[in-house]
């Protein structure tokens, strides 16, 4: 289960896109976050990149999908002044964590939400970017 997101900072917006809308079932996929600031301030996280994003049970924020495969990053410093956006890479996975049979998750319609953190020991303030409808097929 996702944490519940604190309130973002005045004007700090997170939209996330995905490169599709549906992937197959045990399947990867990529994605963007996109963080814009139009606050009377500027933003600076060093979220590391790239993000990972989880799929939900749709409407929820319990997790029921992640991505299984090998995770390699590097350092990532956003630094946004009033006015300005930059994109993170994002990838996820449908590989089953809910607790049912088998290692992908079935078909059927589920959200993804991304967690934009510090990395690091001290993970807070953690941010969610609105939900995303996906699609996951046979």
């Amino acid at each position: 289960m996702l944490p519940p997101s604190p309130s973002l900072p005045v004007g700090l917006h997170l939209v996330l896109q995905l490169k599709h809308n549906s992937v197959r079932s045990g399947a990867a996929f990529s994605a963007t976050v996109i963080v814009d600031e139009h606050g009377p301030r500027s933003f600076t996280m060093d979220t590391g990149q790239s993000l990972v994003a989880v799929v939900v049970r749709s409407g929820t924020l319990q997790v029921v999908g992640v991505y299984s495969g090998g995770i390699a990053g590097t350092g990532y410093i956003l630094h946004l002044t009033p006015g300005k956006s930059r994109t993170i890479p994002t990838f996820g996975g449908t590989a089953r964590c809910d607790g049912g049979l088998g290692s992908a998750l079935p078909p059927g319609t589920y959200q993804v939400i991304v967690r934009v953190a510090p990395e690091g020991r001290h993970q807070y303030p953690a941010y969610l970017t609105p939900p995303l409808t996906l699609r996951v097929t046979a």
